[in-house]
């Protein structure tokens, strides 16, 4: 057999046509197989591979080059294996995925190759492309084959956008698109909440952000026919800081002394970037979310500022520190004055610096007996013992604090006195202290002493001497104030021994004597007559005034020969007298008188006197207490010694012990010619002198034995014929006898 196989080197294009077998013989036999040939196409490039798509269990994909993802898919490259290569063709591909198989297959009419995986997403849209390299007689040659796999799946990679930002500013908008690779494409977008609540429609979706809880997750669902697949975003509403607050532990009324701690808070997106604490004059005091303060002054009460600040804006808020302190600076005023004009009233208001403000005010004396509550007091003033301090408690939670106010009633003097010092019965002679006292606010400022409305001092005490009866009277003492004055009096009663008055005196007719006895003295003294012997007589008295006492008496001569007649004035001080002697004398001619008749009665006087005088001595040296005066000497007189002496008729009983000189005289009737009583109507006022004295007076003279003798040879000149009367005058006790 011979073997007919042609072969072709280095074959061109213009080799290709049909070619038919013919078998030529060196005879004559020679044919064409005219009904078998071969067509030969000879191309510049070698025939491109196809590639076929096969799914597991399903076979070959005729109509689309759909698969669904995770389908195991076969892709079979294959091509013409021609006889005339010198090598098998060689298969390879662009893209080999991770989980590959690839298989070759070699027979006479082709060449294949396999590529087995699983279909994903990522396989979508890819060119397979297959190379199928022909080894030639000095060269290769490659064809390629492409195939565009569709994989169908659920969308993936869905994702969403904001515009302008996810950060979205409170009171703007945002747009919201959604996006997703799916094959097919997505059929429906769907927007949520994150608590599934359904927004809205669309690959795109518009949101106008007016509230911060608009802040959150916004879910977009892709769906198609293979399923669907959610993405979201998050939109960040943001804000500057809200809703700032300031907490106070443990609370915002502060006890003054101690401390408290403030914490700042704040809404704000983004977090607060910083917390700024201020004082009301903006004056920055710290720094961070808290800030403690210890109070060590009222004045820090105040707004305390916290200012919250982010990127978005700021914020303020306040709180308000009381510190708290109980009463202080408490005080109490007077309204006109604290010096309160008796009968008047005055307002008095308390006001205290206290936080919390003062709860109650209750006003005491100052024995803490209450009197009132309230900031305010209204006080009548009806009595002086209202004088003193009033105080005011000033009380609130925290405390309390006292105050006190001085109030001074004021009036004009009253029970104003005047008392005298030893007694207001001064003895004349002797002094007296007046002291002059008054209730009076304030105090007296003037003591002023006035006598029948003339001043004679000033000052709280007045020392008088008293040297006269006549000061005798009421003395005033003048107290005043600036409020006022008011006047009292003290009556002065100068006492002193009774005086028998040179006024007292005798007037006499022929059948009456008429005599009148004028005494001073203080206390108003006492008169009584004293007759030598018992006569018909009537007697009178007269009161000239508290100190002065007249008695009158008149006496119906009958005594044969010599009538004594005494005046005794008396008070507890002491004692005076006055005698009147009358002596019977004969009856003379115009011519003389007789002067052995005169002698007779002047001795009988001075007999009379001189036992006077001697009982007047004795009773003195048994009662010297009794004198008026000491430095006079002379007769006491009493009732007893009188009756003894004289057996004279005492007129008016005096029990009374009393002292007082005794004036004794001497009278003597002068004889000169041509001297005589003619009666009753030929007298004169004055026609005897009685001379008197004291016991001091015989000091320098004659002795009394010596008077006496000379007065009894006088009165034996006398003849006693008729009735002797006389006015009795006494003279001071200078005169000499």
């Amino acid at each position: 057999m011979k073997n007919c196989t042609t072969i072709f080197y280095n074959i061109s294009e213009r080799d290709s046509g049909r070619y038919y077998f013919r078998i030529e013989t060196s005879g004559r036999l020679k044919h064409t197989y005219s009904s078998s040939s071969v067509d030969i196409r000879v191309r510049d490039s070698p025939i491109s591979p196809s590639i076929t798509l096969y799914k597991e269990d399903q076979g070959k994909v005729e109509d689309q080059n759909e698969v669904v993802e995770g389908t195991s898919v076969s892709l079979i490259c294959s091509a013409p294996a021609p006889p005339c290569l010198l090598k098998p063709t060689t298969f390879t591909w662009n893209f080999l995925p991770e989980e590959r198989r690839q298989e070759q297959k070699r027979n006479t009419s082709f060449s294949s190759s396999q590529l087995n995986f699983n279909s994903t997403h990522l396989h979508h849209g890819v060119n397979f492309t297959c190379t199928a390299t022909y080894q030639l007689q000095n060269k290769t040659k490659s064809a390629q084959r492409s195939f565009t796999l569709h994989v169908l799946d659920a969308p993936r990679n869905t994702t969403v956008s904001a515009s302008p930002s996810a950060s979205v500013l409170l009171g703007s908008s945002v747009s919201l698109s959604c996006s997703s690779d799916a094959n097919p494409a997505v059929l429906n977008y769907t927007w949520y909440r994150e608590n599934g609540e359904q927004i809205g429609t669309g690959n795109h979706l518009t949101i106008n952000i007016t509230d911060s809880t608009q802040s959150g997750f916004y879910y977009c669902r892709a769906q198609n026919q293979r399923g669907d697949q959610n993405s979201s975003v998050y939109l960040d509403v943001q804000y500057g800081p809200r809703n700032t607050s300031i907490s106070v532990s443990p609370s915002a009324s502060v006890l003054l002394g101690s401390s408290v701690s403030l914490n700042c808070s704040s809404d704000a997106n983004p977090a607060v970037l910083n917390y700024t604490w201020y004082r009301e004059n903006r004056r920055q005091i710290g720094t961070g979310k808290h800030l403690t303060i210890s109070m060590t002054d009222s004045t820090q009460s105040g707004l305390y500022y916290c200012r919250a600040q982010n990127q978005r804006g700021d914020q303020n808020s306040s709180v308000y520190l009381d510190v708290q302190y109980a009463p202080r600076n408490t005080s109490v005023s007077a309204s006109p004055s604290a010096s309160v004009l008796l009968g008047s009233s005055v307002s008095l208001s308390c006001s205290s610096d206290a936080n919390p403000a003062v709860l109650n005010y209750t006003w005491y004396r100052e024995n803490r007996r209450q009197i009132g509550t309230g900031k305010h007091l209204t006080i009548s003033m009806t009595d002086s013992t209202q004088s003193g301090l009033y105080y005011c408690r000033a009380q609130n939670q925290r405390g309390d604090q006292n105050s006190s106010v001085y109030l001074d009633v004021q009036y004009a003097p009253r029970n104003t006195s005047v008392s005298a010092s030893p007694s207001a019965s001064v003895l004349l002679g002797s002094s007296v202290s007046l002291s002059c006292s008054s209730d009076a606010n304030p105090a007296v400022l003037n003591y002023t002493w006035y006598r029948e409305n003339v001043q004679i001092g000033t000052g709280k005490h007045l020392t008088i001497n008293t040297t006269d009866s006549t000061q005798s009277g009421l003395y005033y003492c003048r107290a005043q104030n600036q409020l006022g004055d008011q006047n009292s009096s003290v009556y002065l009663d100068v006492q002193y021994a009774p005086r028998v008055s040179p006024s007292s005196s005798c007037n006499s007719t022929q059948d009456l004597i008429m005599c009148s006895c004028e005494a001073h003295g203080n206390p108003s003294p006492k008169l009584e007559w004293h007759l030598s012997v018992q006569n018909s007589l009537t007697t009178r008295e007269e009161i000239v005034n508290s100190t002065t006492l007249r008695s009158f008496i008149s006496i119906r001569p009958s005594f044969t020969d010599m009538l004594t007649l005494q005046c005794v004035a008396s008070n507890n001080l002491g004692i005076d007298t006055q005698l009147f002697y009358f002596k019977k004398v004969a009856n003379h001619s115009a011519k003389g008188v007789d002067i052995s008749s005169v002698l007779i009665g002047a001795a009988v006087g001075i007999l009379v006197m001189m036992m006077l005088c001697g009982i007047f001595l004795c009773v003195r040296r048994v009662s010297p207490s009794q004198s008026g005066q000491g430095d006079t000497a002379g007769l006491v007189l009493n009732d007893r010694a009188i009756r003894q002496e004289e057996d004279g008729e005492s007129v008016y009983a005096n029990k009374q012990v009393s002292s007082e000189s005794l004036h004794y005289s001497t009278v003597v009737f002068p004889n000169r010619d041509g001297s005589e009583i003619k009666g009753i109507s030929s007298l004169t006022t004055e026609y005897a002198t009685v001379h008197h004295g004291s016991k001091q007076q015989n000091k320098g003279g004659i002795t009394e034995t010596e008077a006496k003798e000379r007065d009894i040879e006088h009165l034996k000149q006398s003849d006693g014929a008729e009735v002797l009367y006389a006015q009795v005058k006494p003279h001071k006790s200078e005169e000499k006898v």
